[in-house]
């Protein structure tokens, strides 16, 4: 047995949880909140962030959600624009470790690029789960990929790309059957 550190901190420290930023795949704003006040609320429990309202003023213009800023969440679609309060939410803080599922749901192709170059900004590490190889690539150098709890690769992207002709995906698709033919 050991311990797990995150940052030199024991996990689930303070210090440590204040080095992590955290978006579930689905994740769900406070529907009776506005997009700002999701944002300045997130701020406020999350701590070490200095000044608050410049931090959420902040996030609404790289997130472009100025124009929603009052909307309550809950009237807001599904999609894009909850999705984006939800990683502004998760991000608020700068953290040096982003636990990121399927970030880039909901968002448009324009949009998802502008979210891959704020996420690139923070200069963080980030665990990405997504079952798209393309958003893999873009916001990764190195992957594992996990098939019925099983480890079939683990290693830099590039080397699953050089290694063959096929697409990215059709090469991770190949692997996981391998791996399940072989149960």
């Amino acid at each position: 047995m050991g311990d797990v550190m995150v940052g030199g901190h024991r996990a689930g420290s303070n210090e440590a949880k204040a080095l992590i930023g955290y978006l579930p795949e689905d994740a769900i704003p406070y529907g009776v909140l506005s997009v700002r006040e999701n944002i300045e609320y997130m701020a406020a429990l999350r701590g070490g962030v200095s000044d608050p309202e410049a931090r959420t003023e902040e996030m609404l213009e790289i997130l472009s959600l100025k124009q929603m800023e009052k909307y309550k969440v809950q009237k807001l679609s599904r999609g894009g624009n909850r999705q984006k309060t939800a990683i502004a939410m998760a991000l608020i803080h700068k953290p040096r470790i982003a636990i990121l599922d399927e970030p880039l749901n909901y968002l448009d192709i324009p949009t998802q690029e502008q979210v891959v170059d704020f996420l690139e900004s923070l200069g963080a590490t980030f665990l990405v789960s997504t079952h798209i190889m393309s958003i893999a690539e873009k916001l990764t150098d190195s992957a594992i990929i996990i098939t019925h709890g099983n480890i079939v690769y683990s290693g830099p992207l590039d080397n699953i790309r050089k290694s063959t002709d096929e697409t990215i995906e059709r090469a991770v698709a190949r692997m996981m059957e391998d791996e399940v033919h072989t149960e």
